[in-house]
């Protein structure tokens, strides 16, 4: 079996059975777009195993992470308001119907995180509060299948006119995130058009986000961490490199935007 669909489907037959599957790139001759596209339909991690010496650490963190199971098969599911018009979403595995966004996030051991961002504009502007903007429910399985749990939490917003307001609720910590969302998606988009062949529409994917992202976080340190990293990768897909180097350095753009979730 070869198909890229058939094997996703295969494992993601095995992962509603209780079995995930996480998967590992070693050095340059495998595929990680199947790579990663098998991690996601097996509630799993992928990992990109470039440096032999890196291969003792990443094997232990999934070990301790089957160990410290807290929860299985996370699935959330986000319902906006239907005067909500949804732009964007930053998450590996999602789907959108209507106003309805849902994302499998597979498995979670203790202290890991995962993240999703949506992003989204009013269809009518003016001030006052939505009080259910959003509902958000979350299930899980508890490891072992020994029964499940929901989570649910409804979420307000209020439209304002002042612009001291805006900046002094601004929370750092989301912006700074959203950037990184940007940039990761940005990268990966980018990486996809060079393996086609598009080198120029790859750069213009990467400045156009590089100057969205500079006013997300104002002079974040991690904001212009991204956008150097950015830069790095325009500058190499400029630069002539040996064919291995190149491939190396799409696969390094790939895996860290797979693993943004956990960011």
């Amino acid at each position: 079996m070869t198909s890229s669909a058939e094997l996703s489907r295969m494992v993601l037959h095995e992962a509603d059975a209780g079995i995930s599957l996480s998967t590992f790139g070693v050095g340059l001759d495998f595929n990680e777009d199947l790579m990663a596209a098998l991690s996601e339909s097996g509630r799993g991690m992928y990992y990109f195993i470039d440096r032999p010496e890196s291969m003792e650490t990443i094997l232990a963190k999934e070990f301790n992470s089957v160990e410290r199971l807290v929860a299985a098969d996370i699935k959330a599911t986000v319902t906006l308001d239907r005067d909500l018009l949804i732009e964007q979403v930053f998450a590996n595995t999602f789907k959108v119907n209507g106003n309805t966004v849902s994302v499998r996030f597979g498995d979670l051991a203790a202290g890991e995180r995962r993240r999703m961002q949506i992003r989204f504009q009013p269809r009518q502007r003016g001030p006052g509060a939505v009080n259910n903007a959003a509902t958000v429910q979350v299930a899980y399985t508890n490891p072992g299948g020994d029964g499940s749990g929901t989570l649910s939490r409804s979420i307000g917003l209020a439209y304002i006119k002042s612009r001291q307001a805006i900046a002094e609720n601004m929370d750092q910590e989301v912006s700074e995130r959203s950037a990184v969302f940007e940039a990761n998606l940005a990268r990966k988009e980018a990486a996809l058009a060079v393996d086609r062949g598009e080198t120029k529409r790859a750069d213009s994917i990467l400045d156009l986000v590089k100057k969205k992202i500079e006013g997300l976080a104002g002079s974040s340190s991690r904001v212009q961490q991204e956008v150097s990293d950015m830069e790095s990768y325009q500058k190499g897909l400029e630069q002539p490199m040996p064919a291995r180097e190149r491939a190396l350095m799409q696969k390094r753009v790939k895996h860290k935007s797979q693993a943004i979730e956990g960011c």
